[in-house]
């Protein structure tokens, strides 16, 4: 899927996210990071495979203390490529 802010932002509201930081306990504003981060899938920990199987997911920054907040986009209900593994069912 194409990223979309819109997208995201309705998809976080929709699962009640909330705008405390749970580092700081700030009632903040976040930044939406523009774009998908992907975590790479792995039943090794020593490799790391470049184009190997990943999961995307969209990236939130405190605006006051910097924590970042990851959030799996299949489990938003975003759209995936299909494939894309998901971190519930990890690959083999």
């Amino acid at each position: 899927m194409q990223f979309s802010k819109e997208r995201v932002i309705q998809a976080l509201a929709a699962k009640g996210i909330t705008t405390t930081c749970p580092r700081c306990g700030q009632k903040t504003t976040w930044e939406l990071v523009d774009g998908f981060v992907h975590f790479d899938v792995s039943a090794d920990s020593q490799t790391h495979e470049i184009g190997g199987p990943a999961f995307p997911a969209v990236a939130l920054g405190c605006n006051h203390c910097g924590f970042l907040s990851f959030h799996v986009a299949q489990l938003l209900g975003l759209d995936v490529a299909p494939g894309q593994p998901s971190p519930s069912s990890p690959q083999e």
